[in-house]
């Protein structure tokens, strides 16, 4: 059944908020954290906006936030909420009330805020566009708004709701996934945005930024994607991903389409909407019970 069809959930929110005068106090959001209230949900991004910091002086500061949020992100990606603390088992309320009062002069959280939404994935989005990715700020920064969806922001995202699906899969194991890493075919060394090894290659993704891509990025995509193919046995399941794009993209994804299916290299083109549906086709070969995921 669709999220969307679903009973409402209540969730939890709270800012990653960093302050470049105290004694000012203007906050600016530069991550959200997102939480369901059974603790089975959770959602951490950051985006840091280095130019607005720049113009106040505190580029140093933005660099030192966006590599914390990184780490803090991939480390959130590769192993769900259980990865962002050891010693946490879950992200909850109780752990943003608690990182609420855990005052800081220029970085703080914000003590979490209730929502209800049946689609706690779309009620992300509106939350980070609307707080993080396009708000203004007051004071000395306002009137900068927030850089555009990147390419490499765009695949991020689409590789996180494919892994926030498959984390629901009985065979889903996260020590089995590389992000952006190499991984060895049968004759070369390969890169992808997600591979997924069981003692050996079982999967490969691929982002297509269809959205936020440049001609070139999203050749490129697809062109490492072929490459990787070619040198891959047939049984490793090969995925190009991608998010519906705008109507003026639509051509990017017919061009996309067309070059995928004419290769006939056993690449499956999967929208995100249709993410739900490779249970059934891939959980097992993807994340087989048992093998080592070691390579």
């Amino acid at each position: 059944m669709p999220a969307t069809q679903g009973p409402e959930r209540v969730a939890y929110y709270s800012l990653l908020r960093f302050v470049p005068d105290a004694l000012r106090d203007e906050p600016i959001n530069v991550g959200l954290f997102l939480v369901s209230e059974d603790g089975d949900w959770a959602r951490f991004d950051a985006r840091v906006p280095k130019t607005r910091l720049a113009s106040v002086n505190r580029r140093s500061e933005a660099d030192r936030i966006e590599e914390w949020a990184s780490v803090l992100r991939e480390r959130f990606e590769a192993e769900g909420y259980p990865g962002l603390f050891n010693d946490r088992e879950r992200l909850t309320r109780a752990v943003l009330d608690e990182w609420a009062q855990s005052f800081s002069a220029t970085l703080r959280i914000s003590e979490p805020r209730v929502a209800v939404e049946r689609d706690l994935d779309r009620l992300w989005q509106e939350l980070f566009s609307r707080l993080v990715r396009t708000a203004r700020q007051t004071g000395s920064l306002a009137g900068h708004e927030a850089p555009p969806l990147s390419a490499p922001a765009e695949k991020r995202g689409v590789v996180r709701e494919f892994v926030n699906v498959a984390r629901r899969w009985p065979t889903f194991d996260h020590t089995r996934l590389r992000y952006n890493r190499s991984f060895t075919g049968r004759y070369a060394s390969h890169f992808a945005d997600l591979a997924i090894l069981n003692g050996h290659v079982t999967g490969i993704m691929q982002a297509i930024p269809l959205s936020a891509g440049s001609p070139y990025e999203i050749v490129a995509t697809r062109a490492m994607l072929l490459e990787a193919a070619v040198d891959l046995d047939a049984d490793v399941a090969k995925l190009a991903l991608y998010r519906d794009p705008p109507p003026e993209k639509r051509d990017l994804l017919v061009q996309t389409t067309s070059v995928i299916n004419e290769a006939g290299r056993g690449i499956k083109l999967v929208p995100s909407r249709s993410f739900g549906a490779l249970e059934a086709q891939l959980a097992n070969t993807l994340f087989p019970p048992g093998e080592d995921a070691s390579v």
